[in-house]
């Protein structure tokens, strides 16, 4: 058994390592506009560090009347992710702004909001009272491949060309002040950076090359995203959706309300757009989520009917976080009222939980079976109802790299 750092005098040595910050400009830098697509192709042959990508650009609204700003996690402009590795499409989730919302709203600290509250929107938003003009913006966490792959640094000399295709989402997911109409936002001055690595020490290259040329294969694990987005008009129903994959680590469900009305949660300084519910506020005695399971091939997780209530403990643990003394829920999410009516989100976790670093394949195998899975709930059913029930899903994949740049995709 190794003895504790604590108690080592250790050196590791790596020699002739050099770094670099490069700029990638995408196929279209001004006047991109709500639904487009921005494309980019990352530098051939580089070696780069996925934790530095950064993309870089000026952000503008306009309206017929009245007023928009963008949301609060910038994040949420983007709708979709693409990565094409050498003509090879990895699996890509929509509703990728509900993600980033859901995902921020459950583990985003007061610290990591102050820091994110200058380039990222990160900060409590009111009602906007002009239109933003050519404002700064930067976004630099990402999910799916770009932010899971594990090692974080991914050597391109060996994967080949990697192209994004980023789509960005309807202008439905501005805030906007009273009685604004005729929406739009542009983005203008696009680019990218990212952290670029060279170990020149005759070593490491040779021993990746030897390895390849010998059959060798480089594996690399990333999480894929599944979302399922279904009509619903009331808390009462079973929605059912399929994931085929190796290992099927965790599912979360929520309810939304209509989708094309915009304007400001002022509970959450979001856009209306982003309120996830469980109960209808005042109303919540007759209009409310009563109940709620999984259901996976017949067995019911948890395996009792969990109450409304029960949700939040259970996502800590789905997340990891039950334990956490640094991570925590974003601050706008003060009480039990605005958890039930802004950010209510159920879930379960069906694998060994591990560190990134070690990132085992050890949740559901979905693959080459009639796997049905579902999310039941039960509840009101009165004037006050959701409009759509959203399912989200995370799965382990594998990208597999061997000699001549041939690549494969184990989802």
């Amino acid at each position: 058994m190794p003895y504790p750092k604590a108690l080592t005098n250790y050196l590791n040595k790596v020699q002739n390592v050099s770094r670099n910050v490069l700029k990638v400009i995408p196929y279209k830098t001004d006047g991109v506009k709500s639904n487009s697509i921005i494309v980019v192709d990352l530098p051939n042959n580089a070696m780069l560090s996925l934790d530095t990508l950064t993309f870089h650009f000026k952000g503008t609204t306009t309206s017929t009347a009245g007023f928009y700003t963008f949301p609060r996690h910038i994040e949420s402009l983007i709708s979709k992710i693409s990565v094409e590795i050498n003509g090879l499409s990895l699996p890509s989730c929509n509703n990728l702004s509900d993600v980033y919302n859901i995902m921020y709203n459950l583990t985003q600290s007061s610290d990591m909001q102050t820091k994110r509250a200058l380039y990222q929107n990160g900060g409590v938003q009111g009602a906007p009272t002009s239109n933003v003009t050519s404002k700064d913006y930067a976004i630099q966490h990402w999910l799916g491949f770009l932010g899971t792959a594990e090692g974080r640094v991914i050597d391109l000399g060996i994967l080949g060309n990697v192209r994004l295709h980023i789509t960005l989402e309807n202008t439905n997911v501005l805030i906007a002040s009273d009685g604004a109409t005729g929406p739009e936002f542009q983005l203008d001055n696009l680019y990218f950076t990212v952290d670029s690595i060279s170990i020149d020490d005759g070593t490491y290259y040779n021993t990746k090359a030897a390895f390849l040329n010998q059959g060798g294969v480089i594996e690399i694990p990333f999480t894929t995203l599944y979302s399922s987005l279904f009509n619903a008009n009331s808390f009462t129903q079973s929605s059912r959706f399929s994931v085929s994959a190796q290992s099927l680590d965790w599912v979360l469900g929520t309810f939304v309300p209509n989708r094309s009305i915009s304007g400001l949660n002022s509970n959450m300084g979001q856009s209306k757009y982003f309120k996830y519910i469980a109960d209808a506020g005042s109303s919540s005695t007759t209009q409310t989520l009563v109940d709620w399971e999984f259901q996976i091939n017949n067995v019911s997780i948890p395996n009792y009917k969990a109450s409304k209530a029960d949700a939040f403990p259970l996502i800590l643990n789905v997340l990891g976080t039950s334990q956490s003394e640094d991570g925590g829920i974003c601050s706008s999410i003060s009480t039990q009222d605005i958890w039930y009516g802004d950010a209510f989100v159920a879930g379960v976790r069906l694998d060994l939980e591990t560190s990134p670093d070690e990132r085992y394949q050890s949740g559901l195998n979905t693959l080459g079976t009639q796997s049905t899975l579902s999310f039941n709930t039960n509840g009101g059913t009165v004037a006050y109802c959701p409009s759509n029930c959203f399912i989200v899903a995370g799965a382990t994949s594998v990208l597999r790299a061997s000699a001549g740049k041939t690549i494969e995709v184990v989802v």
